[in-house]
């Protein structure tokens, strides 16, 4: 246990933010936090770290539990370069490192049968079997594993100073990830990574990261990879759930099918014992059985009336007619940001009826992509510009039956275009919400315009607010009120879920799904992509690539393609190590030559040649080691510890060897 939750409650004056809460964080546990925004997870995350007090209740800590929390917005003080800053994460190995060198100093001058020298050298061999045990000898390979991993490949020497906010987000979570601590709070660590680093992140953290987890993300396709249970916080306490979100959303809709089924079957129950006890209480002859039914019901436990589930908002997305097959041809497009060129060259189609998620890391040129096809930027003056469609009830008033904005662009007859930017500029602040949207379609009555407001689940109240004063996710909502208004056949949308909570999220899924026309989009949200896209472009500098099919499916093709570049690596590395040129293989791949099993032989002789000379080093480190504390050899002290050095990598390559040709 690393530590349990009892009865806690907390609030700020009369407003009660978490209520009696009860629940247990076990060694072992990599627990995905999720709740709607404002709900209070940040709060209990501040209770856990001891940065609030609790109203009531405790939280009880096992002896000296050490934590790891990453911020949303990491600062770092001085100007420390990228890799130094990835060295505080081994503050206390490395000074365990510079004490052994200067008793080594200290030991040279030394008797060796002093009480003195017998005191010193005890304190090295601690220190020593401190150091390996926590693998000091190896701290350069895992910073520069974590910070290629993390995206900082060519940034060792950077200064932190000059890095952006999200950059030292990013650094600040490479740090924890080799910081020796008994649980590592993250929140929402995905906000600054692109997919390729996710992917990294989430395979570190199953393969290499041992520690406890407690992850507060958004990101459902993250949670699914990383955590063992979740933690869900709903009307002020926390439901915990086995397995990972995707786990989490089965067993929570069986539970409560299985509750209002229980409720129901006791309520009926309940209202037949009344009903008799209604008809009976009054007879001699059955008040006594009335009022043993009445007397039972009194020792009920009593079941309470299901909770209704939150109401999802309802995205319903129409097109006032449809588009033709061809809806969009790029031919040999140059993808530039001002005079700088992102591509020289993008060529692709899009069929009506697709939903196409556009991918590639960060700053390949995604948005710029979007953009492009809108003829918001690089378009040419003497094309048709397709900017979204903004007339009255969706429909376009002379609508061109071809549309270009670049010449490398053409889209098919009759497309009409709505666009999602996932920074709602295009927004009126001083707008009241109904404004909004209202003045944008003066053919539509303020009922329908009230009525597809209400289904982004915006009160009466809410639709007199300003633009202005709404929150992230009810500006999210108001340009989605638009989009389902304009009945567009092409929805393009940039990072249409950035705003969104879960219950959102899946209801825009639900709506993609369901939208017979044709989508584009970019987005960094692996789940919306795989619950949602046909069609996956993967944009290079070096172009394009088509995927047909789920995210999913496409990962499974890259995969494929990493472990044959990685195959076909080793196979070259195994002939390098036979020194010999590969002869064609007979068809028949059941037949072995005698030059095959030459080489097999050869292999297995290699193998247990490896295996003596292993053995031989271990013993030879081994041996160093105890001339170390033995005092026998205390004037060579510094070239045995550059020789047990040596011996160690020359161990770590024949264990490399062994390993490969053992595969």
């Amino acid at each position: 246990m690393l530590f349990t939750i009892k009865d806690l409650q907390f609030g700020f004056e009369d407003n009660v933010i978490l209520d009696n809460i009860s629940i247990t964080f076990d060694d072992g546990d990599r627990i995905g936090f999720i709740g709607k925004n404002g709900a209070g997870k940040t709060t209990l995350l501040r209770l856990i770290l001891g940065e609030l007090i609790p109203e009531k209740g405790e939280i009880v800590k096992k002896n000296d539990l050490s934590i790891g929390y990453l911020k949303q917005n990491a600062n770092f003080d001085g100007d420390k370069s990228v890799y130094q800053t990835m060295l505080d994460a081994f503050v206390k190995v490395l000074d365990a490192e510079k004490k052994m060198r200067e008793i080594e100093c200290e030991l040279q001058g030394l008797d060796i049968n002093s009480l003195e020298y017998t005191i010193l050298a005890n304190k090295h061999r601690d220190l020593d079997n401190y150091y390996n045990a926590k693998e000091g000898y190896d701290i350069d390979r895992k910073i520069k594993k974590v910070l290629n991993g993390m995206g900082f490949m060519n940034d060792y020497n950077k200064s932190v100073h000059v890095m952006s906010g999200g950059e030292r987000t990013r650094l600040a979570l490479a740090k924890l990830l080799l910081t020796d601590v008994d649980l590592l709070i993250l929140d929402e660590p995905t906000n600054h990574l692109d997919v390729a680093t996710m992917a990294w992140l989430e395979k570190y953290l199953q393969e290499d990261y041992k520690g406890c987890l407690l992850i507060v993300s958004h990101d459902r396709y993250f949670l699914d990879k990383t955590v063992n249970k979740i933690w869900e916080l709903e009307s002020l306490k926390v439901k915990e759930w086995r397995g990972n979100y995707t786990k989490y959303k089965i067993q929570k809709e069986e539970y409560i099918y299985a509750w209002q089924r229980e409720y129901d079957k006791q309520h009926e129950q309940i209202e037949a014992m009344l009903d008799y006890a209604r008809r009976n209480i009054v007879r001699a002859t059955t008040s006594k059985s009335a009022k043993s039914r009445l007397k039972r019901i009194d020792n009920m436990d009593i079941i309470d009336k299901p909770t209704p589930p939150e109401k999802p908002p309802i995205f319903v997305f129409t097109q006032n007619y449809e588009a033709n097959k061809d809806v969009l041809t790029v031919t040999d497009l140059a993808l530039k940001v001002g005079n700088i060129t992102l591509c020289d060259s993008l060529s692709f189609e899009v069929k009506t009826g697709e939903r196409m998620a556009i991918v590639g890391a960060n700053g390949v040129g995604k948005s710029t992509l979007i953009k492009t096809l809108l003829g918001m930027i690089n378009a040419d003056t003497d094309h048709y510009n397709p900017v979204p469609n903004l007339g009255s009830s969706g429909e376009v008033a002379g609508l061109p039956r071809e549309r270009h904005c670049n010449g490398s662009i053409k889209y098919g007859k009759n497309i009409s275009i709505s666009y999602y930017d996932q920074e709602n500029i295009n927004l009126t602040p001083f707008n009241t919400v109904l404004e909004e949207l209202w003045y944008r379609f003066p053919s539509i009555t303020q009922t329908t315009a009230r009525s597809i407001l209400a289904k982004m689940l915006f009160t009466a109240e809410d639709m007199d607010k300003l633009v202005s004063a709404l929150s992230g996710g009810e500006r999210a909502k108001l340009a989605f009120a638009i989009v389902i208004a304009e009945k567009s056949n092409l929805l393009i949308f940039d990072e249409p879920t950035n705003h969104l909570d879960l219950l959102s999220r899946e209801a825009l899924e639900k709506g993609v799904n369901e939208f017979e026309g044709t989508v584009i989009y970019v987005s960094h949200d692996r789940y919306f992509m795989n619950a949602t896209a046909t069609t996956i472009l993967e944009l290079q500098k070096s172009g394009v690539r088509v995927f047909k099919g789920s995210y999913d499916r496409y990962l499974n093709t890259i995969e494929k393609e990493v472990a044959t570049v990685r195959s076909k690596a080793e196979e070259q590395k195994v002939k390098a190590i036979a020194e010999e040129k590969p002869e064609p293989r007979p068809e028949n791949k059941s037949f072995r030559t005698k030059e095959d099993r030459r080489k097999e032989a050869k292999r297995v002789e290699r193998i247990r040649e490896i295996e003596k000379l292993i053995t031989q080093k271990e013993e030879l480190i081994q041996d160093l080691n105890n001339q170390i504390y033995t005092g026998k050899e205390y004037e060579r002290m510094n070239d045995i510890y550059k020789q047990i050095e040596k011996e160690q990598e020359l161990l770590e390559e024949l264990y490399n060897e062994w390993e490969m040709l053992s595969e």
